[in-house]
């Protein structure tokens, strides 16, 4: 998942089918991108760039779960619930 993505996106307030509007494309086409599932041409990252003022290579960084998941782990004292 780009999580940097989704939280631009929702800071801004906006819906998925919002933010797919804003740069031209339809709903299930930016799903995919914030999912991390497709990529999207340079000219949608630029203009995503553009609306969030966030950096495009941030924006289409990935998260793992590994790393979701290490980063709930410490914050339960080591354990895994």
């Amino acid at each position: 998942m780009r999580q940097i993505l989704k939280d631009a996106r929702i800071s801004m307030g906006l819906k998925l089918r919002e933010m797919a509007a804003c740069i031209g494309v339809n709903t299930r086409m930016y799903q995919h991108m914030e999912a991390g599932t497709r990529t999207g041409r340079y000219e949608l990252w630029r203009e995503l760039a553009a609306l969030t003022g966030v950096d495009q290579d941030d924006l289409r960084k990935l998260t793992t779960d590994n790393i979701t998941c290490t980063e709930d782990i410490v914050k339960n004292g080591g354990k895994n619930d």
